[in-house]
C-alpha cells in the first residue's frame, strides 16, 4: 500500500498500534495541511481529515504529540484527547518525543538540554545533555524506551549521547565505546563487522544474540522488541528477526528519513523521495497470500526463497496436501 508525500519533504509518520490508520506529518511550517491522515481498513488508503490540522502531529505507540508554534505542545491520549493544557512551544526547539506508555513527553533545545514533562504538561527537570561541552552543537533529540523507564538524548548522528532514568532523573553512564542507540527497551550497540547488540540500559549486559549484518541508522521495534529494522549503509532497509539475530526476507528501498513498525509488527512504514511505502510483516497472512499468488502450495525450494525464514514450512494452500 502506498501513499503519496510531497517530493523532498521531512516528515513525520504514526502508525495506529494495530496498523489501521497511517498519519503523516510535514515537519516544517508553513505546510498546508502540515498533517494528513489516512484509513488503511480500505484496499486503497483513504485521505480523512485530521482533528488537528493546524498541528504537526508525531505519533508514540498508541499516543501522539500534536505539536503548534501557536498552540503549543500537547500529549494526546489513544482516543486523541488532550492529556493536560499546551505547553508553549520555544523557538529553539529541536525535536520532541513521547513515551509510548504516555507517562511523560520530552523537548530538545538548542541549548543542550532534554525537558522533561508529565503527560499533563508539567516540567519535571531541564537536563543537560553535555557537561561543559559546546552543548549548542549537540542538536538533541529526545527517545524514550518502550516501557518509559530511560529517557535518552541522541546527538546529530542520532546516537544516544547521553541516558536517564524517569523514576530518578540520575544520569546513567554509558559503559561501552562506539555508536549506540536507544531503540524500544534496549541499547543497540553497535560492534565491529556490522552486528549490533541489543544490551539492557539498566546493566549493559546482551539481551540475546548480535544482529547480522544489521545498522542502527534510523531504527524501529516493533511492540514486543521481536522485530527490529533500519537503514544499512545508505543502501536499503532491512529487518530482522530478534530472536535468531538475522535477516527477515529481502532487503527494502532506502529510506532517507525514520521508519516505523507499527505496534503489533504487522505493518513497517518505508518512506522514500515520494512515497510512503507500507510493507507487510504479519507473516500469519503470508501463506495465504502465496496460495493467492501461485494456487498452490509452494516448493521446498521455493519456501526457502520466499517463505517466512523463521517458520518451517507448510501447506500454503489448505485445500492441497503438502
Amino acid at each position: 500500500i502506498e501513499a503519496v508525500t510531497d517530493s523532498g519533504a521531512n516528515i513525520s509518520t504514526s502508525l495506529a498500534p494495530d496498523g489501521s490508520r497511517l498519519v503523516i506529518s510535514v515537519l516544517a511550517f508553513p505546510a498546508f495541511p502540515p498533517t494528513i491522515a489516512y484509513d488503511l481498513h480500505e484496499p486503497e488508503p483513504v485521505m480523512e481529515p485530521y482533528e488537528f490540522p493546524e498541528a504537526i502531529v508525531v505519533g508514540f505507540g498508541a499516543y501522539t504529540l500534536a505539536v503548534s508554534p501557536f498552540g503549543g505542545v500537547q500529549l494526546l491520549d489513544p482516543d486523541h484527547e488532550p492529556m493536560g493544557p499546551p505547553v508553549p512551544v520555544p523557538p529553539d526547539v529541536t525535536d520532541v518525543a513521547a513515551s509510548p506508555d504516555g507517562r511523560f513527553f520530552a523537548l530538545g533545545r538548542l541549548n543542550g538540554t532534554i525537558e522533561l514533562y508529565s503527560a499533563a504538561g508539567e516540567l519535571l527537570a531541564a537536563l543537560p545533555m553535555s557537561d561543559g561541552a559546546e552543548t549548542g552543537q549537540l542538536l538533541p533529540g529526545p527517545v524514550f524506551s518502550e516501557d518509559g523507564q530511560w529517557l535518552g538524548a541522541n546527538d546529530a548522528l542520532d546516537d544516544t549521547e547521553a541516558l536517564w532514568s524517569t523514576d530518578t532523573l540520575e544520569r546513567i553512564e554509558i559503559p561501552v565505546d562506539g555508536r549506540g542507540r536507544l531503540v524500544g527497551d534496549w541499547y543497540m550497540h553497535y560492534e565491529d563487522q556490522g552486528m549490533v547488540q541489543p544490551l539492557d540500559p539498566a546493566s549493559f549486559e546482551a539481551v540475546g544474540v548480535p544482529l547480522i549484518d544489521a545498522g542502527i541508522a534510523y531504527p524501529t521495534v516493533d511492540g514486543d522488541n521481536s522485530l527490529y529494522a533500519s537503514n544499512v549503509g545508505g543502501e536499503a532497509v532491512r529487518v530482522w528477526d530478534v530472536a535468531s539475530g538475522r535477516p527477515l526476507g529481502d532487503d527494502l528501498p532506502f529510506a532517507p528519513l525514520r521508519i516505523y513498525f507499527s505496534e503489533d509488527g504487522s505493518i513497517l512504514a518505508v518512506p522514500t523521495e515520494d512515497r510512503m511505502t507500507l510493507w507487510n510483516y504479519d507473516t500469519g497472512t503470508w501463506a495465504d497470500i502465496a496460495c493467492e499468488v501461485a494456487g498452490r502450495n509452494l516448493t521446498a525450494e521455493e519456501w526457502e526463497e520466499f517463505g517466512p525464514r523463521t517458520i518451517a514450512r507448510r501447506a500454503t494452500c489448505d485445500e492441497y496436501p503438502l
